[in-house]
């Protein structure tokens, strides 16, 4: 089995007009990496953000994910991706890569916590969970690796 690895991918995550990728913080708001299976609420001391890896295989699809967190209400969030390229000119189209927002159940009237909803449109804004006195949402990337892809790193 030959395998698929997509590194360095860069999302450009949009907040309100200010870019908010690759910065750690802009003003309130952090961006952070985190588990596609995890929580991002248990996510005591995260990190720097660095870039989405995603190993997968031809013919399926697989995901990478970072977090958007703040003390304040988030708005304007917006994400986009384009074609992955490899050197010597492979390439996975930006047909088959796919960004999706992590919200919760309360974004739609009630529900659980977590964010277990991957709409393909952002949230209009993510309001500020009483419990946990900040925002969060998530930003996936899916990949779709094509059957005939060539292995190795996009």
């Amino acid at each position: 089995m030959k395998f698929i690895r997509v590194v360095g991918i860069f999302v450009a995550v949009v907040l309100a007009g200010a870019l908010a990728w690759p910065a750690t913080a802009v003003g309130q708001v952090k961006v952070f990496n985190y588990e596609v299976l995890g929580d991002p609420y248990r996510v005591s001391n995260p990190g720097p953000v660095s870039a989405i890896t995603i190993t997968g295989t031809r013919n399926g699809s697989f995901s990478g994910a970072v977090a958007v967190s703040s003390r304040q209400a988030i708005a304007g969030l917006k994400a986009r991706m384009g074609a992955l390229s490899m050197e010597g000119g492979a390439s996975i189209p930006a047909d088959k890569v796919q960004v999706r927002y992590a919200v919760s159940w309360g974004t739609v009237g009630g529900g659980p916590a977590s964010l277990d909803m991957l709409p393909e449109t952002p949230p209009a804004a993510v309001a500020i969970d009483g419990e946990k006195k900040i925002a969060l949402t998530g930003v996936w990337v899916t990949v779709t690796v094509p059957k005939d892809a060539k292995a190795g790193v996009y």
